[in-house]
């Protein structure tokens, strides 16, 4: 196993946490652009870095099966920067979405591809762990904030001039929850189709194919919309393009470098080191937008949570395979 293969593998972790940091940044929330758009322009980047590998390569290995990973991927980003962000924020829903996306995973990975694993019961327990993982993650979210004249079991101070805008809004955040519940199922599916690809369009060779599809999806997605009536972007909109591309484009980036850690490690701890994107996550909503409100127990109940939640993902990823 090879330092640059750990390298690939905690860069993964750390560009896919850090995207959905930017598309709720004070920036693109106050741009208004509909998510429609939103998600061609963080599609759009990913399909720049898409560019850049068919470029490196020096020829595209396309494949059809590419068309139904970008189309899951399109319903996936959608309700990510459209329901689950706006509606419960970044820290939850990625502890939920993680947890989903490896129950899923793993379905497709053992009983679908059937693939094979070392052992059903050890798997099937790792999935136990997840599960109890996301019961903490989503406590998290149930347990309510201190009042105010407790002051002392908060951790960061009150900030009256925050803008409200960067709250989630708690009357639609099982909305919210639902959406991330939903994303994490896509997620688990959208690679999928890979495996039904020939040989020379798997892995890093994929990626092409798989965004420009989504590309392709989205924008029709957007079309069909504007067609029926759907409201047209402000003026100000364009102002959360340039961050939604960039978003879309370290996304991009963290796939290829997730490719490059299961090629040069294997594939238990390329997953479960890729999983602590969730904590990255969880730590910019927090740290940055204090999601949690400072509360002692709802910081607990989510770092207890995610934690179990990669836990059970070293599990799952070493007894549920062969490789």
């Amino acid at each position: 196993m090879s330092a640059a293969g750990y390298l690939a593998a905690v860069g993964s972790a750390a560009l896919n946490g850090s995207w959905p940091a930017i598309i709720k940044s004070r920036r693109v929330v106050e741009a208004r652009l509909p998510p429609l758009l939103l998600n061609v322009s963080f599609i759009f980047g990913f399909a720049v870095v898409a560019v850049v590998v068919v470029a490196f390569e020096g020829y595209l290995h396309w494949t059809n099966w590419g068309l139904l990973s970008g189309a899951i991927l399109t319903v996936a980003s959608g309700l990510t920067l459209g329901v689950a962000i706006p509606n419960a924020g970044v820290a939850i829903p990625s502890g939920i979405a993680a947890a989903c996306y490896l129950v899923t995973a793993y379905v497709w990975s053992a009983y679908i591809l059937d693939q094979g694993m070392r052992s059903v019961a050890l798997s099937l327990v790792g999935i136990l762990v997840v599960i109890c993982g996301l019961a903490l993650v989503v406590s998290a979210s149930l347990v309510k904030k201190a009042p105010p004249d407790q002051a002392e079991a908060t951790l960061l101070p009150d900030d009256d001039d925050k803008d409200e805008r960067l709250v989630p809004d708690e009357a639609n955040l099982p909305l919210g929850l639902v959406a991330s519940a939903v994303v994490g199922v896509l997620g688990g599916s959208n690679m999928a189709p890979e495996e039904y690809a020939r040989d020379d369009a798997q892995g890093i060779h994929y990626v092409p194919s798989f965004a420009l599809s989504a590309l392709l999806w989205s924008s029709l997605a957007a079309l069909a919309a504007h067609r029926a009536g759907a409201p047209a972007a402000l003026a100000s909109g364009r102002a959360a393009v340039c961050p939604a591309m960039c978003a879309g484009a370290i996304y991009g980036s963290s796939i290829c470098c997730y490719v490059a850690a299961v090629v040069a490690l294997d594939y238990s701890v390329a997953s479960t080191l890729s999983q602590c994107s969730m904590l990255v996550t969880g730590a910019w909503g927090i740290l940055l937008y204090d999601e949690l409100g400072g509360d002692a127990r709802r910081l607990a109940l989510y770092v207890t949570g995610a934690s179990v939640v990669v836990a059970g993902a070293g599990v799952v990823s070493y007894y549920g395979t062969t490789e």
